[in-house]
């Protein structure tokens, strides 16, 4: 008798999701399965966030997250639960200087012992700091240049304010395997979509949330649309970009009672941009230059590089993340795509005219830009452990955050991190109803 009525009274509280990324997805299916009624709301026309797979051309492009890096469990979990297919990325990385290929040649002297005292310096500073402080001189350039370099390239972190101790203990994991999703991501936004509304949850879309009223009583969310919704409890599931106010005022949101000690404590989490170009080509041309290539890496403006292989598929993506993708954010996609042209000229000696020659289409993600995300994922600041840990607390047990920005662990800023966060929150919200 005690289920039966628990079970009534839970599918009486009513649960608002604001965001249907993977995160609020994730939340969503959860506290569906335990009986709540959930709705999600979505500024987009369709779900999945900074998930966004597409095709051109014919080829499946992603815009957003493409890899899972490492055994994420929860990722490969939902995969192998939906029968979607999943392929190791394995390739071989290359690096090219003056010319010539080098098989796994990146690594510089000293990197073993850099990462030993990153994860236990006196006291946590900003990764500039601790590089000065620990290894000084003109014989660590090298090394520290490598660091920065990974720091910004690949956790698209700013160092003069990333955190040594959060960088280190990721570093150190090292290599756990990197897989890509046969069809792309968004099959996956799609099958949890899928069982979300099969479960009775429902999805707004094209409703970007404009206000939350959160006095005593009902939670009034209100959308740019004009379309009011009640609820009893909230998962905010957005970007930083979006709740630090960082966004254009048409995508901010405004609280009351106010967010302040949040959304300040927010701020001290990173959150870093990317620009992102895929170039299909005529052929893959590079496969007799670079044997089962996977990642190339030079000191060209756009300095890194990926194929799809295994897949012979004529296609190459650019990447150049971290502050300076955030300086270049107003540049044209024309200036992109001459910077690809003239970096790709350099790592394959061919001439910038041949290369253009033999591109037949190209798309630019500058993730500054793209309305609702206006980044790509967080980067742990000194500080942000205290920042996160309060935002993965409830306020009076009504509002509640959902995302990769707020997850700690050892996958930061990957799709793993923000399964894992919508999982947490949910699981704080039904012990709060307890």
């Amino acid at each position: 008798m005690g289920d039966y009525l628990t079970k009534i009274v839970r599918n009486k509280i009513r649960i608002g999701i604001v965001g249907a990324g993977i995160a609020g997805l994730q939340a969503g299916i959860r506290l569906q399965r335990e009986g709540l009624s959930v709705q999600i709301y979505e500024a987009r026309s369709k779900p999945g966030g900074r998930i966004q797979s597409l095709h051109v051309q014919g080829y499946l492009v992603e815009a957003g997250p493409e890899f899972i890096h490492g055994h994420g469990r929860e990722t490969i979990g939902l995969l192998d639960k939906y029968g979607i297919a999943y392929l190791p990325a394995d390739g071989k990385m290359y690096w090219v200087r003056d010319g010539r290929f080098t098989e796994n040649g990146g690594m510089v002297a000293g990197w073993d012992q850099l990462l030993e005292k990153m994860q236990t310096p006196d006291a946590d500073l900003p990764l500039n700091q601790f590089l000065e402080k620990t290894f000084p001189g003109k014989q660590f350039s090298p090394l520290k240049e490598m660091a920065i370099r990974f720091a910004e390239g690949f956790d698209l972190a700013d160092v003069q304010t990333a955190s040594t101790m959060a960088l280190g203990k990721e570093w150190a994991l090292g290599d756990m395997g990197t897989f890509r999703i046969t069809d792309g991501y968004s099959t996956l936004i799609q099958a949890m979509a899928e069982e979300f509304c099969s479960l009775g949850g429902e999805i707004f879309l094209k409703q970007a949330v404009d206000s939350v009223v959160w006095y005593p009583g009902d939670i009034q969310v209100s959308t740019r649309g004009n379309h009011h919704f009640q609820t009893d409890k909230l998962i905010i599931s957005l970007p930083l970009s979006i709740m630090c106010q960082e966004a254009p005022k048409g995508e901010q949101i405004s609280f009351s009672p106010s967010l302040d000690i949040q959304q300040e404590e927010m701020t001290r989490i990173g959150f870093g941009t990317v620009v992102k170009i895929v170039m299909i080509w005529d052929s893959p041309f590079w496969e007799t230059l670079i044997p089962e290539g996977q990642y190339l890496f030079s000191n060209g403006f756009i300095p890194t590089w990926w194929t799809q292989y295994p897949s012979h598929i004529p296609l190459l993506t650019g990447w150049l993340g971290g502050p300076a993708a955030g300086r270049l954010s107003e540049k044209t996609d024309e200036f992109f795509l001459e910077k690809s042209l003239e970096s790709l000229s350099s790592v394959f000696s061919m001439p910038a005219r041949d290369l253009r020659k033999r591109l037949k289409d190209f798309r630019i993600f500058n993730w500054k830009n793209i309305p609702w995300s206006r980044g790509a994922y967080s980067f742990s600041q000194v500080g942000s452990a205290e920042a996160k840990a309060l935002c993965r607390k409830s306020l009076d047990g009504r509002i509640y955050f959902a995302g990769e920005a707020y997850y700690e662990g050892p996958h930061p800023g990957t799709v793993e991190a923000a399964v894992i966060s919508g999982l947490d929150s949910a699981a704080l919200l039904l012990a709060e109803l307890e």
